[in-house]
């Protein structure tokens, strides 16, 4: 009996303390073009008139909140067909090309996103907008869906801006 007891207990912990989850596909894909758009006409310390091209990377980088920039490595995924179709509608009328990196060397403004965490109804992505060398802003943003779409609600721990 005290097996039985202990096991149960070591399954609720586990299962309980399970890692992150994530909206399902299509609803990610609209949350990427949610949050791309929010951070790109919103919440861009450059002012979005400054370019007319955005480039996007074309991988999810990852985040853990405490980092003052988006991490990538071999690992990250890269954004799918879906993902990317979704991200040029969300930024139009502006320009988007994607590139393999982070690393800003042109005159239009470099989005960064990391993969959604949450559920289909709440979740959040951190984003990073940067322009050049002097023009930057970053962090976690959460939104919400509805029958209009994800909506952003509000800035979710650090956020930085230069």
């Amino acid at each position: 009996m005290k097996s039985l007891l202990a096991l149960t207990f070591i399954f609720i912990a586990v299962v309980g303390c399970g890692g992150t989850s994530s909206p399902d596909a299509a609803a990610g894909d609209e949350l990427l073009g949610a949050a791309a758009a929010y951070r790109f006409f919103d919440d861009n310390p450059c002012g979005q008139d400054v370019f007319e091209r955005v480039e996007v990377v074309e991988v999810l980088g990852h985040w853990n909140g405490n980092d003052v920039r988006i991490k990538f490595d071999d690992g990250s995924p890269r954004l799918t067909s879906a993902q990317r179709e979704v991200i040029v509608e969300s930024l139009a009328p502006k320009e988007v090309e994607f590139v393999p990196d982070s690393q800003n060397r042109t005159d239009a403004g470099r989005l960064s996103l990391t993969a959604p965490e949450g559920s289909n109804k709440d979740a959040t992505v951190a984003t990073e907008l940067a322009y050049g060398n002097g023009c930057a802003a970053g962090g976690t943003q959460n939104f919400v869906a509805d029958d209009a779409g994800w909506r952003y609600t509000e800035n979710v721990g650090v956020q930085w801006i230069s």
